[in-house]
């Protein structure tokens, strides 16, 4: 007789691989990001070094670059190395996934300034500030269910309030590629 639970993590991970290889392009996923009700994209970054407020490299910057089927565009100043990336299908299945049950205003994608290592300079990897209308915080009813949502769709760094420096947004990062 053969142990169902022994096969169940198995079969998730069939499963799990199927689902990547069908999903849409990236392109086709950030046009549909882009019409998204729920979803609304930063045209400034949050915490610029001067004169990097508007870097061709914000969150609405890189998905309109994505729309295009072009690379996109990392920021250039402190810890963000510049030149391109591309955003992976993964993260934006995830992000688009997230936005059928909250509102969520996405700060940086691939741009902005983070850890040196950061996975948003691999495409892989948003931040949010505010979920249904109300700023991220502890305070904040739905950003626990946020976060989890994203490791629901295959975020693997899920980090919000209680974590050093992520009071106030959510980052939720996939795999790195």
């Amino acid at each position: 007789m053969v142990n169902r639970f022994r096969l169940s993590p198995l079969l998730l991970l069939c499963s799990a691989a199927l689902s990547l290889q069908a999903l849409p392009s990236p392109q086709v996923l950030a046009q549909q990001a882009m019409g998204h009700q729920n979803l609304t994209f930063l045209n400034v970054h949050v915490k610029p070094a001067k004169g990097h407020e508007k870097d061709q490299a914000t969150a609405l910057d890189n998905i309109t670059q994505a729309a295009r089927g072009q690379a996109v565009r990392r920021s250039a100043y402190e810890n963000a190395p510049g030149g391109t990336t591309t955003l992976k299908a993964q993260m934006l299945y995830g992000l688009l996934r997230i936005a059928d049950k909250y509102r969520l205003r996405v700060t940086d994608l691939a741009g902005g300034s983070h850890e040196p290592n950061s996975r948003h300079y691999l495409g892989v990897a948003f931040d949010a500030d505010t979920i249904n209308g109300v700023r991220v915080s502890k305070n904040n009813p739905s950003y626990a269910e946020v976060m989890r949502l994203c490791r629901l769709y295959g975020a693997t760094e899920i980090l919000g309030p209680g974590k050093a420096g992520h009071s106030y947004h959510i980052h939720c990062a996939w795999p790195k590629p």
